[in-house]
């Protein structure tokens, strides 16, 4: 059992190539084994100009045999600072389950490359 983390990352004020900000931070998860399995997911906000963290977001998820979710997260602002936790059945190789975060607009689906990343971009706690 691992601690994973995206890090801290800003949420832009506009998407590439459009006029709106990215308003939902998009959670992916991949149980890759024959087995059962448990991730806990912890959003945590930092709002522009605020002292302090908000968690918003903080579920544990059960991941059936070679399943995958989806979970999407938008009580945040443009300019928030966010970070995704994850813990439990989750290791930095991706060998059990693998986690991917995408910012993303609603309107138009639009992703943000700056915030994308890939299970090999998580780091361990």
């Amino acid at each position: 059992m691992a601690k994973l983390t995206t890090g801290i990352f800003e949420v832009p004020a506009t998407t590439v190539g459009t006029d709106g900000f990215p308003n939902i931070a998009c959670i992916s998860l991949n149980n890759r084994t024959a087995f059962t399995r448990s991730v806990s997911v912890v959003v945590v906000r930092c709002p522009l100009g605020a002292d302090g963290e908000q968690i918003i977001f903080s579920q544990q998820i059960t991941l059936g045999p070679r399943s995958c979710t989806f979970r999407g997260v938008d009580s945040y602002s443009p300019l928030d600072t966010l970070r995704v936790d994850f813990a439990g059945d989750i290791d930095e190789d991706g060998e059990t389950v693998t986690a991917s975060v995408v910012g993303r607009r609603s309107s138009d689906g639009s992703l943000e490359p700056t915030m994308f990343f890939r299970h090999g971009n998580l780091v361990e706690l």
